[in-house]
């Protein structure tokens, strides 16, 4: 199948992963932060700027920031990587960016591989959420809608649709895993930033059905994967194996589904770096 071919791929070529920290020694606390390429033939998708933005010191000027490294291409890997060491509010982070393809199961089993190898003490993962609300999910449930992945260029791939309603066999269908972040407070001390972006914010209490998409798959994947020593994925055909992640903190973040039109205050780069603002917030608690 793609995802396993593409996953032996990457595992191949990059034995020991690509997060990796920066800085001499350890800066401090160690990230992976996600978000998603295009699909369904749109041409931008909001949190996969949003990370690319970040881990670039022409949009993100920060003095103390070491280094960022480009380190794969999408097309043939299913994510890009970039390693960059930044300084927020004071306090020294070593974050590893993910821009991943929205392709089922190889998302999750990419993160849960570079999770295993840079042992972060958090994983924020992002996608394109609902029009007008920014929501920070509480948990993701066991089920995988019937609608197919997307290769890196947002075309439809006709070779990745899930042949089951679940994600992973061994829980019951709608079985519900907990975010590891307390979504409530979150979205409280994030609420003012949001809403000058002109856009509500939710923390709802449950895992939502309507979220059974690859953002939940990725999510219930990886909050899997953190328990557990080995996660099955690909129908079983993909055993990903990890280790030292059960204090890992994981959530997931829904950012509206903005378009490339999306203004603050009428200039298009001022409401990514809002975003931005939120998500570098969001990491620091």
């Amino acid at each position: 199948s793609i995802v396993r071919s593409t996953f032996y791929k990457y595992q191949k070529e990059h034995p020991l992963g690509q997060c990796r920290s920066l800085g001499e020694g350890s800066y401090g606390r160690r990230v992976i932060l996600t978000g998603f390429g295009l699909f369904s033939n749109n041409s931008y998708n909001i949190s996969g700027t949003v990370v690319r933005s970040m881990a670039s010191p022409s949009f993100w000027p920060i003095p103390s920031a070491v280094a960022i490294s480009g380190l794969v291409e999408s097309t043939n890997n299913g994510a890009q990587v970039f390693n960059r060491s930044l300084e927020i509010d004071g306090s020294y982070y070593d974050i590893c960016f993910m821009v991943l393809d929205v392709i089922w199961d190889l998302a999750g089993a990419l993160v849960l591989y570079e999770a295993n190898n840079f042992k972060p003490e958090l994983v924020m993962m992002m996608g394109r959420g609902e029009l007008n609300t920014a929501t920070f999910e509480s948990g993701a449930l066991n089920y995988a809608d019937n609608l197919s992945g997307y290769s890196s260029n947002g075309a439809k791939h006709p070779d990745n649709v899930p042949h089951k309603p679940w994600i992973i066999e061994e829980y019951p269908l709608g079985y519900e895993l907990n975010m590891v972040w307390d979504n409530a407070r979150l979205a409280q001390s994030n609420q003012s930033l949001i809403e000058a972006l002109g856009y509500r914010v939710s923390a709802p209490i449950h895992g939502r059905r309507q979220n059974d998409y690859i953002c939940n798959n990725l999510s219930f994947v990886v909050l899997h994967g953190i328990k557990h020593p080995v996660t099955q994925l690909a129908g079983k055909s993909l055993p990903i194996v990890t280790s030292g992640l059960a204090k890992t903190q994981v959530g997931f973040f829904h950012l509206p589904a903005v378009d490339v039109l999306h203004h603050n205050l009428n200039d298009y780069s001022q409401g990514v770096f809002g975003w931005a603002n939120v998500v570098a917030s969001t990491i620091k608690q």
